[in-house]
């Protein structure tokens, strides 16, 4: 298959389509069970991904006969909910190589600028700054944000060679800042903002010697950050407006709560307004503790993958965290088992990929305040990530086992033995 077909496609297992609140387009399994049938061949996926798949099968069998027993259609849509978590593992029977991988990252570059376009274009049409805070509610979104995030660092790490290259990369990467501003998403900048922040540390930790030109690089990365939020700032103000109050005032007004007066710098007393218990932090802090309670009370099942609307003691859809939900759908196992999943995977990833890993840093932090792998595109991301993990490890295992057996003459002399006799 031909690999600019292949990122079309990828392009478009990462565009979301939903139905009501419904995101359905996990269209990528297709792609999967294509590739099978294409290379005859299932490929064995390594031992402790193995074990991940039956532990959660086995949660999802021990739970069938509470949802059979329920009422409504609570088996009906467990059943289906299972079958969704299961596609993370879609990617990892089947081959996935370079040219597949490069497919993903451009895949990811190019929906991300998609969307800022999309959102550039619909910021004009309603007037621009003129708006003020209703863009939120007509460009703002909070489903692709840690995608913008993904394709940032990907984008980042391109080698642009040619001036020509370095041209278009810094207006592609202008182009996703957009895109990120105008989500005016609090979590798409926080997640944005610590992720440079770590990665940057990492940089400089992990550089052993600075070299004039290393410093000449930084320094110059560094203004370039700087003229790029200055750039943005002229041409959205009412973004910088909406985020300074939403985060700087509103978290500065928080900690001077928390924080007693004298220490304070200004020296002025505490506000009265509590606004985390006010706001969509209160609400969120309510729907985690109903998630902990029925998760103590169901520790092995969770709740069958069943979502967030079974709680009994509050009214949501949504657990507006990536880490509650899955800790509710399969319990403490099951959570355990998952986060060793994305420690091997982002391991891997570390050592052999460092764009898909630090934008993978930014999907974490963004989990934190909502679902990511839970939705389609972030399931697709997460797939293509652990079938990049596991056929890293098929590989490394069958190139040492060819050493084994070039080093061992007993073998290639029996070996020989056996095709002189046949």
């Amino acid at each position: 298959m031909h690999n600019r077909f292949k990122t079309i496609l990828f392009t478009l297992f990462l565009w979301p389509i939903s139905i009501g609140e419904l995101s359905v387009n996990y269209s990528f399994v297709l792609f999967a069970a294509v590739s099978l049938f294409v290379a005859h061949k299932v490929y064995k996926p390594n031992e402790w991904v193995s074990v991940a798949a039956v532990i959660f099968s086995l949660i999802f069998l021990f739970s069938l006969p509470f949802t059979l027993l329920a009422s409504g259609d609570q088996f009906l849509r467990a059943t289906v909910s299972f079958a969704i978590f299961m596609t993370v593992f879609a990617f990892a029977i089947t081959r996935i190589g370079m040219p597949e991988i490069n497919s993903f990252r451009w895949a990811l570059v190019v929906i991300s600028c998609l969307f800022a376009g999309e959102a550039l274009v619909g910021f004009l049409a309603a007037g621009g700054n003129a708006a003020g805070w209703e863009l939120k509610n007509i460009v703002g979104s909070q489903r692709f944000g840690f995608i913008y995030i993904l394709g940032f660092f990907v984008l980042l790490y391109f080698p642009a060679r040619t001036a020509f290259l370095k041209l278009a990369k810094l207006g592609a990467l202008s182009l996703i800042l957009a895109g990120i501003l105008l989500t005016f998403s609090r979590s798409s900048v926080i997640a944005l903002s610590f992720a440079v922040g770590l990665y940057l540390l990492s940089s400089v930790i992990h550089r052993k010697n600075w070299s004039w030109r290393g410093l000449r690089i930084a320094t110059t990365g560094a203004l370039a950050s700087v003229s790029l939020i200055a750039v943005a700032y002229m041409f959205f103000p009412v973004v910088f407006e909406f985020f300074s109050e939403t985060i700087l005032v509103r978290y500065g007004q928080f900690f001077a709560m928390i924080i007693p007066a004298e220490l304070l710098s200004a020296g002025a007393p505490p506000p009265d307004d509590v606004l985390i218990s006010k706001g969509s932090e209160g609400t969120r802090l309510v729907i985690w503790t109903a998630i902990l309670q029925h998760t103590l009370e169901n520790p092995i099942l969770g709740s069958g993958y069943l979502g967030s609307w079974v709680l009994s003691n509050v009214t949501t859809g949504s657990a507006h965290n990536q880490y509650m939900d899955v800790l509710l759908r399969v319990g403490f196992l099951g959570f355990l088992v998952w986060i060793l999943i994305l420690y091997n995977v982002f391991r891997f990833l570390r050592r052999h990929h460092a764009d898909l890993f630090w934008g993978g840093v930014g999907i974490l932090i963004y989990g934190f305040f909502h679902e990511t792998f839970k939705e389609s595109q972030g399931a697709f991301i997460l797939a293509f990530l652990v079938g990049m993990y596991v056929n890293h490890v098929r590989d490394c295992a069958r190139s040492r086992n060819a050493l084994l057996t070039q080093s061992d003459p007993v073998r290639l002399h029996t070996q020989a033995t056996t095709h002189t006799a046949l």
